[in-house]
């Protein structure tokens, strides 16, 4: 692929996101359920209250820890060195995550959700500038790191504003959540990877897309495990597996040799 089949795709891409912004806009308000905050699990252990959904989030602690560690050791990930600030953000968003979800699952209210999902939406646009910068240039996934995360906290607080006026409105919310998996599986299916192992975003996305599931039936799964593990506990440990496989191939893989 040229490097003008690149520049026309990452147009294509800039007008996409636009457009997908634009489409939820005029779509209207998407009200979040009332029943979200209910988790099926809400046992004590040891004086924690929703015990397993606050400690399955751990895995994002260690992972996110483990990845920033690496980062600061030269050469052990094979990374975009010159868009390195969205590596270390991911990493550092997911640390951050863990302690945004633990203070929500403590205490579940509109309040305390937004520091779960602030982290979270960093987490998704960094991953989005990483994979620019993999895809296409590690300068052009440089340059949309800050519009990206700029996106990604207006959408957040756009979602706290409208509940603050009671005009519930998740729309903006939707699309930080599923644009970057969208956006990934386009590049991953048209594009070649700088390096192997492609199959690590190939993981990531599949074990997000199930942790969805499992957030979505989550009442169902805590019945049908007879009440020992719940699916949004399963969601946490999924999605925790996915961001530690994917730094497992950002770890083992290798630069592919360019024409």
């Amino acid at each position: 692929m040229t490097d003008s089949d690149k520049k026309n795709y990452l147009f294509l891409l800039g007008g996409g996101t636009l457009f997908g912004l634009y489409v939820l806009y005029i779509y209207g308000p998407i009200p979040q359920c009332q029943s979200y905050m209910e988790f099926a699990d809400k046992d004590k252990m040891l004086g924690i209250e929703n015990a397993f959904d606050v400690i399955s989030n751990f895995p994002f602690l260690l992972v996110g820890l483990l990845g920033l560690k690496k980062i600061s050791q030269s050469e052990t990930l094979k990374i975009e060195h010159e868009n390195l600030i969205s590596y270390q953000l991911f990493f550092l968003a997911l640390v951050l995550m863990t302690f945004g979800s633990v203070y929500f699952h403590l205490s579940p209210s509109n309040d305390t959700l937004f520091w779960d999902r602030l982290p979270m939406g960093v987490s998704f646009m960094a991953l989005v500038s990483i994979v620019i910068g993999e895809f296409f240039s590690a300068s052009k996934g440089r340059a949309s790191l800050i519009p990206l995360q700029l996106i990604s906290i207006m959408s957040v607080s756009y979602w706290l504003y409208t509940e603050s006026i009671e005009a519930s409105d998740l729309r903006f919310w939707v699309f930080i959540q599923f644009y970057p998996m969208i956006l990934i599986i386009f590049l991953l299916m048209k594009f070649p990877l700088k390096y192997t192992h492609k199959i690590g975003y190939w993981w990531v996305l599949g074990l997000y897309a199930l942790a969805k599931v499992f957030e979505l039936y989550d009442k169902e799964v805590f019945d049908l495990l007879s009440h020992k593990v719940s699916g949004h506990t399963l969601k946490h440990l999924i999605a925790g597996i996915g961001v530690y496989i994917l730094l497992i191939t950002f770890e083992k893989r290798r630069a592919i040799p360019t024409n």
